[in-house]
């Protein structure tokens, strides 16, 4: 994971997702958090779980930017997805959607998209959180936490 910019609110890394594109990830600064002290807590979140298997156990969702709908079911309550959505982003620098989520539980949390790609992001903060991503069906469909 590298670090690509900082912004009023969050601080911005880039990874890879399942299928190997390229995503962004937005960690609030909110509650003093440094880019050092994200950067130390994700460190130990890959070392932690790079060599573990993951099963997933999808919570559905409806996110789509296109139409506006923000489906959060309660099942992606109970692990901590509060609320979210998709917005598409203009202008498009790099990416054409960002994913926005609150979470009220510390977890890794994985995002599938309409093509079948996963975007992880690790939330050891508590707020909201932003994934911003490329694909050819952008709609949000499931979560899940690991």
């Amino acid at each position: 994971m590298k670090f690509l910019r900082e912004s009023e609110e969050h601080f911005h890394f880039e990874t890879t997702s399942k299928l190997g594109n390229s995503y962004g990830i937005g960690f609030p600064k909110e509650g003093g958090h440094t880019r050092e002290s994200i950067e130390r807590a994700l460190a130990k979140i890959i070392a932690d779980t790079s060599y573990k298997p993951i099963d997933y156990h999808w919570k559905d969702l409806k996110w789509d930017p296109n139409t506006g709908a923000d489906y959060t079911s309660s099942d992606a309550n109970d692990i901590g997805i509060q609320t979210g959505g998709v917005d598409i982003i203009t202008p498009a620098i790099v990416y054409n959607y960002q994913l926005w989520f609150k979470n009220t539980k510390g977890w890794t949390f994985a995002f599938q998209d309409g093509t079948g790609d996963i975007y992880a992001c690790g939330t050891f903060l508590n707020g909201y959180h932003t994934v911003e991503y490329n694909s050819s069906i952008p709609v949000i469909l499931a979560c899940a936490s690991y």
